[in-house]
């Protein structure tokens, strides 16, 4: 790993021991669950940070330059097929926060009318480009965006063992190929952990394989005890902050599988980890600068591929699965319930202070406006139950920019505060104790709102 990757976990790694209490850092972290596994996971998250930043967006004409005419029509109908497809599995997800009570219109796909819309109109980075190619490519991907999986009549079970197969000759091709460049590395170990994250085969399998293994039997119950692993979470931490996340460590999560399934304290430690990543993530700065935004202005893709060289993201998979009959049920099982339709440990040595970089967390001094605000339901036009951001001080409106995946991120936040109402009650109380505090760069102020920006240093929103 290269020296400001190094430095930047080794400041990390004294950020925790200086900022929280010796008592609660000795009952989150063990030796199956060390320490050094979450810096690893606050790094990795950090660098697909910068990576995203610095992918340029094009239309899927751009991606079909290289091909003649005939083969661009015959390509574009595919794409915009998949498109359509990906924005399916993308507007069921906000259907379900739109049942919550939350407005997603602003967050919704674009609607294409014809094929030069839709050839201009999306606008992809190479990995999202990537994703909708591999929801053609990959008959596995389609099966579950499609809720085929999980039944043996939709999907037998020598059809099951044939597209995981597939499968995983891909994830396997993805790995071969990291060795041939930087680019290669960084891009196909995204690519996997991607994959992964949003469609956890290889997760499912673990989990299918580790039921063999233990007490635990029951689908129900294994997912009971291993979810906190995946999906977008909000924990209440027990030092008193609260922080959402996805929950996804890829290349970590798999060997908690074991410990999960047998240690009732396991699903509260990790719960407690992934809350220390996203506050970590959300509010830690160097020099500052907001750590995410040191992250995109000082590594760059040689940083990332030594990063990638060494946590290796492939390296819980299992290259010899046997898919038996009670291997694919177990999956099935598993699957319904996550889908449902409706390298060696590296020690970030923090023994040579001279040597680290400044870490702390973000104070009031960072010049941004920051607003105590509290969540308002109300009703649409169409009678539909939405909810809204507004400023306690001044009760106006509270507006945050941002592209489409900013504002869904948005109503996954908002829509948790329904989801734990137990643990913060009043934060839909202008006078009540929770607070969803913003802060960003105002933009924009009249007599109703408030227009922030999160492009600015120690911008964000979180529970407090």
């Amino acid at each position: 790993m290269t020296d400001i990757l190094m430095l930047a976990g080794s400041s990390v790694s004294r950020l925790l021991f200086e900022s929280f209490p010796k008592e609660y850092l000795s009952s989150v972290f063990s030796e199956d669950m060390g320490i050094d596994d979450l810096i690893d996971q606050i790094i990795l998250e950090l660098v697909k940070y910068a990576y995203d930043s610095s992918q340029e967006k094009h239309s899927i004409r751009y991606y079909l330059g290289q091909l003649d005419n005939v083969e661009k029509e015959a390509a574009a109908m595919r794409y915009s097929r998949l498109q359509k497809l990906a924005n399916e599995y993308k507007n069921r997800e906000l259907d379900y926060f739109e049942s919550q009570g939350f407005s997603v219109e602003d967050a919704r796909p674009p609607q294409m009318q014809d094929m030069n819309e839709k050839l201009d109109g999306y606008r992809l980075s190479e990995m999202h480009f990537f994703e909708i190619t591999n929801i053609g490519d990959l008959e596995l991907i389609k099966a579950i965006i499609n809720h085929r999986l999980h039944s043996a009549k939709k999907v037998s079970n020598n059809q099951f063992r044939e597209i995981a197969g597939q499968y995983d000759k891909f994830a396997i091709s993805l790995k071969e190929q990291c060795n041939d460049s930087d680019e290669k590395m960084v891009f196909n170990s995204l690519a996997y952990y991607t994959l992964e994250w949003k469609y956890a085969f290889d997760f499912i399998y673990q989990c299918a394989t580790s039921m063999e293994r233990s007490d635990c039997t029951d689908p129900i119950e294994v997912f009971s005890k291993t979810g906190i692993l995946l999906g977008y979470r909000f924990i209440d931490s027990v030092l008193g902050f609260s922080a959402s996340a996805d929950s996804r460590m890829v290349g970590y999560r798999e060997k908690l599988i074991p410990f999960l399934l047998r240690d009732k304290t396991a699903f509260e430690r990790y719960a407690e980890q992934l809350a220390l990543l996203a506050h970590i993530k959300e509010n830690a700065i160097i020099d500052g600068v907001p750590i995410k935004q040191w992250f995109v202005e000082n590594t760059d893709i040689h940083d990332w591929a030594s990063f990638f060289r060494e946590y290796n993201v492939f390296r819980c998979r299992n290259e010899l699965k046997d898919y038996s009959n009670k291997i694919i049920r177990n999956m099935r099982g598993l699957i319904n319930l996550v889908f449902p339709k409706n390298p060696d440990k590296r020690y970030y040595n923090d023994s040579q202070k001279d040597d680290t970089i400044g870490v702390q967390f973000i104070e009031e001094v960072i010049p941004v406006v920051k607003l105590d605000c509290y969540i308002e339901e109300y009703q649409n036009d169409a009678g539909a139950l939405c909810a809204r951001l507004r400023d306690k001080a001044s009760n106006k409106r509270v507006i945050i920019q941002g592209d489409e995946e900013q504002k869904e991120h948005l109503l996954r936040f908002l829509s948790s505060a329904r989801r734990y109402s137990e643990v913060m009650p009043t934060v839909f109380c202008r006078d009540g104790t929770d607070v969803v505090a913003v802060r960003g760069l105002v933009k924009n102020e009249d007599s109703d709102s408030i227009e922030l920006s999160l492009e600015a240093p120690g911008a964000g929103y979180l529970f407090q």
